[in-house]
């Protein structure tokens, strides 16, 4: 799967004739349970320069990933950012900078992008930075699959690697990237890798066979209990769409928009031109101002005219949301953006615009810096399909435009005592079904059922037992995967960002309005109360 590298990187700030910073040490580990998976990065970064440096670390996360975790070595050991409102977390970090002694800032930018400053980058010294983050296993060829690329040609003092899968096979992928073996270790599978002066030039990628059957787990410390359920869905269950006779594309022209992959989009449509044969286009382009509808006729899947008409459109300026046209009598739209609105509404509201449509919407992005929250909401809420060419490749795509997704029609409890289930009724769901809720009971038995509205294609009885035994790590990722699942349900409902704020404060999670920070001292810990 050809991908850029999300290795991150320390850039040098300020300084434009400085040696740029080294990455000399990456210490990684994969942890696999259910349907998520979270990578962790240590990274030691080396200033060859003579003179102390500001390091400015940036870090792109794709559709769908999750910082958890971000730590800085303070007096040689690191220490745990803890997620502050975005408010309090510059004005505390602006003190202190202030004193010549610079915190640690971690946050959200434009996009899924993360950013924070780094300082003292000793003379000819080393300081070493620890970022989490968590995310869904994807689809590869039916299977399960896991792809993380950093083969970008870094040459590396110490490199090491430590995967573990739970509960589930797992085997290496062959294309391009890290041969793994794996051992049992009681419930899981584990590879360990370590090199000395190692290039950098493979990517990882893990393969999982489809289960064959629900994959269940439970967490419970204390008087809190957390269950995951993972179903696995039949493609020959998903209803064909009808082909749509006329569609309305949507095309970003602003500048930000230059850095999308078309190579990409062109494939895609390529491929799903080829597949409904004959079909009529209205094209609308769009940044501040939306141009005319201009019409297309695709017939036996040729699409040249289109094709070289997108191919020598001009990018500029900014983005204005309320510059999109959705040509009407469209049975389907076709949203190519990075979803960033950076002109006059940023906040543009979608809930007024998708109550003004009648057709479903299917958005594609392409590049890594993008802002997926909205435009998932986008197509999830108007029953059209989010396409992430990051993370998906062309063939899966195109099954994903052809077939109706399923949907979340009910959850009944048969026994026991289950609450705050997420993701909620409506919710539109992929070839894997995950979620998560509270057990308030030492057992319970739930019956899901997915489908199309008022037809219930696939029911399934579940039955969770408490799991007392599970390790502090397992109850904190269960934890975690709930409170995301909740954002996220929110995010769809177009919430407020002041209740998914305070969410992301509560559980650990970095939102639009939420930073992560690593002080200094304990002083500075209990001046800003800061837990």
């Amino acid at each position: 799967m050809a991908q850029k590298t999300v290795l991150p990187e320390v850039k040098v700030r300020g300084q434009y004739n400085a040696n740029p910073m080294q990455l000399q040490e990456l210490s990684m580990d994969i942890l696999v349970m259910g349907q998520t998976a979270v990578t962790t990065m240590e990274m030691t970064f080396y200033n060859p320069n003579d003179r102390v440096m500001e390091g400015e670390f940036e870090f792109p996360l794709s559709n769908g990933q999750e910082v958890s975790r971000f730590a800085l070595d303070i007096d040689g050991k690191l220490r745990e950012g803890v997620v502050v409102d975005k408010a309090l977390g510059r004005q505390a970090f602006e003190d202190i900078a202030r004193r010549n002694v610079d915190p640690g800032l971690l946050e959200k930018t434009e996009g899924n992008n993360f950013r924070a400053r780094v300082y003292p980058m000793p003379a000819q010294g080393v300081r070493r930075i620890l970022i989490a983050f968590e995310q869904e296993l994807s689809q590869k060829d039916g299977r399960d699959f896991y792809f993380l690329p950093i083969a970008s040609g870094v040459k590396l003092k110490h490199f090491k690697l430590r995967t573990e899968v739970v509960s589930r096979l797992v085997k290496a992928d062959i294309e391009n990237t890290l041969q793994l073996d794996f051992g049992q270790s009681r419930n899981s599978y584990i590879s360990e890798v370590k090199k000395d002066n190692y290039t950098l030039d493979k990517n990882i990628g893990l393969t999982f066979p489809k289960i064959d059957k629900p994959q269940l787990l439970t967490a419970s410390k204390g008087t809190d209990s957390y269950l995951y359920g993972n179903i696995a869905l039949e493609k020959q269950s998903l209803r064909e769409k009808e082909k749509p006779k006329s569609i309305g594309i949507l095309w970003d022209i602003s500048s930000s928009s230059q850095k999308r992959d078309f190579a990409k989009e062109f494939a895609l449509l390529d491929a799903y031109f080829k597949e409904i044969k004959e079909v009529k286009v209205a094209l609308t382009t769009f940044h501040i101002r939306s141009s005319a509808a201009i019409p297309f006729k695709v017939e036996n899947g040729n699409w040249q005219e289109l094709r070289q008409y997108l191919e020598k459109l001009v990018y500029d300026g900014a983005t204005d949301p309320q510059a999109m046209l959705f040509p009407q009598e469209s049975d389907e739209y076709f949203l190519f953006s990075d979803g960033i609105f950076n002109f006059r509404d940023k906040n543009f509201d979608f809930t007024r615009l998708i109550g003004q449509l009648h057709a479903p919407v299917n958005v594609v992005s392409s590049q890594l810096v993008a802002n997926l929250d909205k435009l998932q909401y986008l197509s999830g809420a108007t029953g059209g399909s989010f396409i992430n060419l990051n993370t998906q490749e062309v063939s899966e795509a195109v099954k994903a435009l052809q077939y109706q997704a399923f949907q979340v029609l009910d959850y009944k409890v048969k026994k026991g005592n289950v609450v705050n289930l997420y993701p909620q009724k409506g919710t539109l769901v992929g070839e894997n079904f995950t979620f998560s809720g509270y057990l308030n009971s030492e057992d319970a038995t739930l019956v899901v059922s997915l489908g199309y509205p008022n037809k219930v294609i696939v029911e399934k009885e579940l039955t969770f037992s408490k799991n007392t035994a599970a390790s502090d790590e397992e109850f904190a990722l269960l934890r975690r995967v709930w409170a995301e699942k909740k954002i996220a349900q929110l995010r769809r409902e177009g919430a407020e960002s002041k209740e998914i704020d305070a969410i992301g404060r509560r559980y650990g999670i970095v939102t639009e309005g939420n930073s992560l920070i690593v002080l200094e001292t304990a002083e500075d810990y209990v001046r800003y109360q800061i837990t």
